[in-house]
């Protein structure tokens, strides 16, 4: 019944992703709207899933892939990304995900043909994030309709 992001990936070191959502068409991101996921370092691609409460049916997606400074955290492989809700899904793979997300500049540095995240500084306090193109809200409105 809730619905459901999931990211596959590659992360060196422990860490913890958090996912922000909005209800109202906007890009105003609050923690109040937003998820944690806590997951181990591993050198093998794992999934990271997100459980949004009950009932919330999100327009737009935000994603920080960490959380404050890690600096052994080197880079992340983003493999898949997908959208579960009532059966309907939709999912992305390697460089396509950027068809639906854009990096934060400021923080994050993109290498799009192996879909590798890094921080802009090795001890910056923000982790990479990714913001939604409009794709992604389009995305999302065929699988919550």
């Amino acid at each position: 019944k809730n619905f459901e992001v999931s990211f596959e990936l590659i992360a060196t070191q422990d860490d913890n992703m958090h996912l922000y959502y909005t209800e109202d068409g906007s890009i105003n991101f609050t923690e109040e709207q937003s998820v944690w996921a806590p997951f181990k370092g591993s050198n093998d691609p794992q999934k990271v899933v997100f459980i949004l409460p009950e009932e919330v049916l999100p327009t737009d997606l935000r994603i920080d892939l960490g959380y404050g400074k890690n600096e052994k955290q080197q880079e992340i492989v983003l493999k898949n990304f997908k959208m579960n809700y009532y059966g309907k899904s939709f999912e992305a793979s390697g460089a396509d995900i950027f068809n639906y997300f854009y990096t934060n500049k400021d923080n994050t540095i993109l290498t799009l043909e192996t879909a590798t995240l890094k921080r802009l500084k090795s001890d910056q306090d923000a982790a990479p994030s990714l913001y939604p193109h409009t794709s992604l809200e389009e995305e999302i409105q065929k699988i919550t309709k």
